[in-house]
């Protein structure tokens, strides 16, 4: 494990827990929204505690259970509103701080490895990953992806390379899995684990399947 501590770059933001009640059910309501139209954004004991420290977290609270130095991953079964909620802190952060955070899930990125994107010049891979380097990130699914590519004859590993560049530029990821922390560690092995552990506060949203 790297001996210098990672420190993600992020801000730390100035609202009222009442301001930001009021924008995380705006956004909650907007997300649910717009995959089931009449359905609203249901807190209930799954997910009180984890919107709570996304407050913690944005304000820079001494009540965040974790190291407001890194991102977030949120951790649990499939259909638990893992999604949902890393969106709900993602829109708030770019409200509060006048940012863009880029969206993909670990899947799409490997397809975008292996097909080349046309979005970029030269349809060029390696300039993917520069863009997103820096970048403020949610990375969704994380382990669902195969780990492994081949492009035009060259094994590419498209998660190990992307953690890696954004481990060595500090750049501000949250994430969401369905393995968690010690799990996602077996499947990365060593070196990619560790990198894992020192970006991300892993938090676990319980409970049944939300989907119907």
């Amino acid at each position: 494990m790297s001996t210098e501590k990672y420190t993600a770059k992020r801000n730390i933001n100035a609202i009222s827990i009442d301001d930001y009640a009021t924008l995380m059910k705006h956004y909650g309501n907007e997300i649910v929204q717009k995959r089931n139209p009449g359905q609203s954004f249901l807190i209930d004991e799954n997910n009180r505690e984890v919107l709570y420290q996304f407050y913690y977290y944005l304000v820079g609270s001494e009540r965040f259970k974790g190291d407001i130095n890194k991102g977030i991953m949120l951790t649990g079964g499939f259909g638990t509103g893992k999604t949902t909620l890393i969106n709900i802190l993602k829109s708030i952060y770019e409200r509060l701080n006048n940012k863009v955070m880029v969206f993909i899930s670990s899947i799409e990125l490997v397809e975008i490895i292996k097909n080349d994107n046309p979005k970029f010049e030269n349809d060029n891979a390696k300039k993917y990953f520069s863009y997103y380097e820096k970048r403020p990130m949610v990375l969704d699914e994380v382990g669902r992806e195969v780990n492994r590519v081949v492009v035009y004859g060259t094994e590419r590993y498209p998660m190990h390379e992307l953690i890696t560049l954004r481990y060595n530029s500090c750049g501000l990821t949250f994430g969401t899995s369905n393995l968690n922390e010690s799990d996602l560690k077996i499947h990365y092995k060593e070196y990619i684990g560790d990198r894992l552990t020192e970006m991300f506060n892993f938090i676990e949203v319980t409970g049944k399947s939300r989907r119907k």
